[in-house]
């Protein structure tokens, strides 16, 4: 995951992601203050760390 603070892009790892796993992932937004976690299946992706 990267996330950009101060326009660099900083590469973090949560804790419990491990190097050489593949995560399934989705994204969700928040429209109006609630989440929408419509049409997950298109949403979602495959990340494998390195």
């Amino acid at each position: 995951m990267i996330r950009t603070f101060r326009r660099i892009p900083l590469p973090i790892l949560p804790p419990k992601l491990r190097p050489g796993k593949t995560y399934k992932m989705m994204i969700g937004a928040k429209v109006n203050g609630k989440w929408d976690l419509t049409n997950v299946n298109s949403r979602s992706f495959t990340v494998t760390i390195k």
